[in-house]
C-alpha cells in the first residue's frame, strides 16, 4: 500500500507541475495578446493623426496592421486551445489528488484495524495468562 501511495504521490507531483506549465503558457499567451492589441491600437492612432509625413507610411502601416491582426487571430486561437489544456490538466490533477487521498485514508483505516487487532490479541493473551482465582 505504501508503494502505491508513493507512486500516486509522484504522479500527483508530475501532474501538478504539468498544470503549472500549462498555466504559465496561458499567461504568456495572454501577455502576447495584450501586446498585440496595444501595437494595433498604436498603429490605428498613428493612422488617425494629422501629420505631413502620414501619406508616406500609410501603406507600410496598413500592412503591419493587417499582419498584427492576423497574429492576433492566431494568438486568440492558441489561447482558446491552451485554456482547454489548462482545464484538462486541472481536472487530471484533481482526480489524482482524490485518488491519493482515498489511498491514504484506506491505508490509515487498515493501519488502525491492524493496531486494534494487535491490542485485542494482547488483551486476549493476557486474559489467558492470568491465574484463575
Amino acid at each position: 500500500m505504501k508503494d502505491r501511495i508513493r507512486k500516486i504521490e509522484r504522479i500527483r507531483q508530475v501532474q501538478q507541475h504539468m498544470h503549472r506549465v500549462a498555466e504559465l503558457r496561458m499567461s504568456g499567451l495572454e501577455n502576447s495578446r495584450r501586446i498585440n492589441q496595444s501595437e494595433q491600437l498604436d498603429l490605428i492612432s498613428a493612422l488617425n493623426e494629422d501629420s505631413s509625413f502620414q501619406g508616406l507610411f500609410v501603406d507600410a502601416t496598413a500592412r503591419r496592421l493587417k499582419s498584427l491582426a492576423h497574429q492576433g487571430d492566431q494568438i486568440a486561437t492558441e489561447c482558446l486551445a491552451q485554456r482547454t489544456v489548462v482545464i484538462e490538466r486541472g481536472l487530471q490533477l484533481k482526480r489524482t489528488e482524490k485518488t491519493c487521498d482515498r489511498l491514504k485514508e484506506q491505508d490509515r483505516r487498515e493501519t488502525e484495524k491492524r493496531e486494534l487487532q494487535n491490542i485485542l490479541e494482547q488483551i486476549i493473551s493476557r486474559s489467558h495468562k492470568l491465574p484463575a482465582s
